[in-house]
């Protein structure tokens, strides 16, 4: 049996009693006997902090990530954490450099398009954890990540995407894509994103969102799927249509990046945004109790919109050393076990946790509920799913940009997708290959 620090932490079960016993055992007494003795090891953690514009969701990370530094290192000492936050566009050429000379990070945390780039450049390597250890945690879209009888990467944490609205000024959400327009038309100011991951949720209605998804999710190694069919054309050109006339409305306004449309609602300038749940603080501290969360609007309130959720990945590194690798994976056990996973959900808002033995308490946080129901009905992307258009964001969001601001017409505008979507080279490669083991998902499910 292999050593381990704190590595059996068996939750509370019964009530607050339990919950209290459980974080002195946690945060106190969890070592083992005699774990004062174990030689020191030291673990560089590399967490990507988003892109470089993405500062709220920078400190909503630093935030959750410190706390739980924190936390591991009072019951386990002989464990130095060392945590570096890189920007998304570095990570990469950060790990690069560091593993040529052999020093790599040993756990690393990001996105789920990040985490297969790093799985398939070599910069990262399977979990060690088995399926016995990670069974009782009962972690949710796991399995997505299975690479033969281990995980490529193990999931962290999710963000939903939600709406995001002014109550003084709207006194209930639009709950339809139509009653989006009309509260639009009527003098409210709407903020839409051109990201195309964050915007494609206004094509569920047409049917154009898991045609996109598909198309760049397709293998390379299929051509004839780098096309879509008619039936998928003409849906996707109506919705691009759709975001052109959209646009005509002088009270719709979009925006480059989500931090833009954040600002312009604190300042009040906009009255109803599409968001991710990790700028929910930022936007509590501005708004107070003005601030509304809702499901994002589809067909009618019983049918929301699919919106692409954000999954926060553990990955481990390649340099570890035997007791680097397993300290680092402890460290995994503890992010992922149920009392840390509850003391995310609770110490920092706008998170879910994917230990499904953490209970989400809706019934007393109208804030938890509004994301838990915008994640019932989220695209989780995986390996295998709503990764492509990640991976090409910036292309596609110029496109979309130039679609909505009438450059190119829709027609155009759908040729040049496609045109994307089949000259995919390297990153488009890396990002089709699954894990050994790994199976794809029919893009039309839910999870």
């Amino acid at each position: 049996m292999r050593r381990r620090w704190c590595s059996e932490r068996r939750c509370w079960r019964r009530g607050a009693l339990a919950a209290l016993a459980l974080i002195s055992l946690a945060l106190g007494g969890c070592g083992r006997p005699g774990a004062s003795l174990q030689p020191a090891v030291t673990l560089q953690v590399l967490i990507s902090s988003g892109r470089i514009s993405e500062r709220f969701n920078r400190a909503h990370l630093r935030q959750v990530v410190d706390g739980e530094v924190a936390d591991f290192s009072r019951s386990n000492p002989q464990v130095s954490l060392h945590v570096r936050y890189v920007p998304e566009e570095e990570v990469l050429a950060t790990i690069h450099k560091r593993s040529d000379l052999g020093t790599g990070p040993d756990l690393m945390i990001s996105r789920v398009p990040l985490a297969l780039l790093m799985a398939r450049e070599g910069l990262s390597q399977p979990s060690g954890l088995t399926d016995r250890e990670l069974g009782p945690l009962r972690l949710r879209h796991l399995q997505e990540f299975r690479a033969g009888d281990r995980y490529a990467a193990l999931p962290f944490l999710l963000q939903p995407n939600l709406a995001c609205y002014n109550r003084r000024v709207l006194a209930k959400p639009p709950r339809s894509l139509a009653e989006l327009l009309r509260v639009g038309e009527e003098g409210r100011r709407i903020g839409l994103s051109l990201i195309l991951d964050q915007v494609s949720w206004t094509g569920t209605i047409f049917g154009a969102q898991d045609p996109l998804l598909r198309l760049f999710d397709t293998p390379v190694t299929e051509p004839a799927g780098r096309a879509l069919s008619g039936t998928d054309r003409e849906r996707v050109l109506n919705w691009l249509a759709w975001l052109y006339r959209a646009n005509v409305n002088p009270n719709i306004q979009f925006s480059d990046t989500n931090e833009d449309l954040a600002e312009r609602f604190m300042a009040r300038e906009l009255d109803w945004i599409s968001c991710n749940s990790a700028v929910i603080p930022t936007l509590r501290k501005a708004l107070g109790k003005d601030l509304g969360l809702a499901v994002l609007p589809g067909a009618s309130e019983k049918q929301p919109a699919q919106a692409v959720a954000r999954l926060q990945m553990i990955s481990f590194g390649r340099d570890s050393s035997a007791a680097q690798r397993e300290a680092a994976q402890d460290f995994a056990l503890f992010l992922l076990n149920d009392y840390s996973q509850n003391v995310l959900m609770t110490r920092t808002e706008g998170i879910l946790p994917v230990n499904a033995n953490v209970i989400v308490p809706v019934k007393r946080s109208d804030l938890l509920a509004a994301i838990q129901q915008s994640e019932s009905s989220a695209i989780v992307p995986t390996f295998q799913r709503a990764v492509g258009v990640r991976l090409e964001r910036v292309p596609l969001s110029r496109l979309i940009k130039q679609n909505v601001y009438g450059e190119i017409p829709p027609a155009e505008a759908l040729a040049k997708i496609e045109a994307l979507a089949r000259s995919r080279s390297r990153i488009a490669a890396l990002g089709s290959e699954l894990p050994a083991g790994g199976r794809r998902r029919d893009p039309s499910a839910q999870d």
